[in-house]
């Protein structure tokens, strides 16, 4: 949406712009005279409506015959809708939208930071090095395009949803690509534990994906303790997604469909857990 501003430098001009409105499909408007006749229009207007009203308000003189007569601002966040429910202290369904835009982009910072990501973990994994492990996990920004898509799912969005889900691949096919060459650089002489667990489903493993999308949801959505909400999700999704291309690279087919199953599971749990999360907190569920 917008916020535009208008000027009206005389009550004709004032009556004028008042008439325009008064055709036009806008959210809201408000005016305050300024002193000597002058009049302030602030307008709230849908995207789709902006260009023909900013049209109407050209074609009648304002902004040709006088500068700043016109002034256009972005709304990031209008009022939220009221839900059925709310067990927590949660923001809008608009502000969680521009912050998943804005996290979930793919663009070349995101690439660059799964990329190191995913090359620290495989170091790690190959290493049998927990501590680097953690460190790659620490810079994976995954948080925002698997919680952007659950969220994107439970409101039926699925326009949004392939922009959030596509996202989501990448970072995964990143993860399985440069686990792959650091396996192919390095001599892996032998599997390790720390390697193979991540080749193995268990209880323990399926609970944390669960817990994870659970954290990651609720973080999103109080906007608290994001980035580490963000580790818990990396935690469950990079290093399974690494050990895929390092079973590629080392070609060992048992590392590789166990980490296969392990990454799809655990995906499957983040994202369900954390629609389960959403709807729990009231998204998806308008009055």
């Amino acid at each position: 949406m917008k916020l535009i501003k208008v000027i009206a430098r005389s009550a004709k001009e004032k009556k004028l712009v008042l008439d325009i409105l008064k055709k036009k499909k806008i959210v809201s408007y408000d005016f305050v005279s300024t002193g000597k006749k002058m009049y302030k229009f602030e307008i709230i207007s849908t995207d789709q409506e902006t260009g023909p009203l900013l049209g109407e308000l050209e074609d009648s003189g304002f902004g040709k015959s006088f500068e700043n007569a016109i002034t256009i601002v972005d709304v990031k966040a209008s009022v939220p809708s009221r839900r059925k429910k709310e067990l927590a202290p949660t923001i809008s369904d608009e502000e969680i939208e521009a912050d998943i835009k804005k996290g979930s982009s793919l663009n070349w910072v995101y690439v660059s930071f799964i990329s190191l990501s995913a090359i620290i973990i495989a170091l790690g994994l190959i290493g049998n090095n927990i501590i680097v492990v953690i460190g790659g996990m620490l810079i994976a920004p995954i948080l925002y395009p698997i919680i952007g898509s659950s969220y994107y799912m439970l409101n039926s969005n699925f326009r949004k949803v392939s922009k959030t889900i596509s996202s989501e691949i990448w970072g995964i096919l990143l993860a399985i690509f440069w686990g792959m060459i650091i396996a192919e650089v390095v001599n892996v002489m032998k599997l390790n534990p720390l390697l193979v667990g991540r080749s193995i489903i268990s209880f323990f493993d399926v609970g944390i994906a669960i817990f994870s999308g659970a954290a990651g949801a609720l973080s999103v959505a109080t906007r608290n303790l994001g980035e580490f909400s963000g580790v818990a999700i990396a935690v469950a999704l990079i290093p399974p997604a690494v050990t895929i291309g390092i079973g590629i690279g080392i070609s060992n087919p048992v590392l590789l469909s166990g980490a296969i199953g392990l990454t799809l599971i655990n995906l499957i749990g983040v994202h369900l857990s954390s629609i389960l999360t959403f709807t729990i907190l009231g998204y998806g569920s308008k009055a």
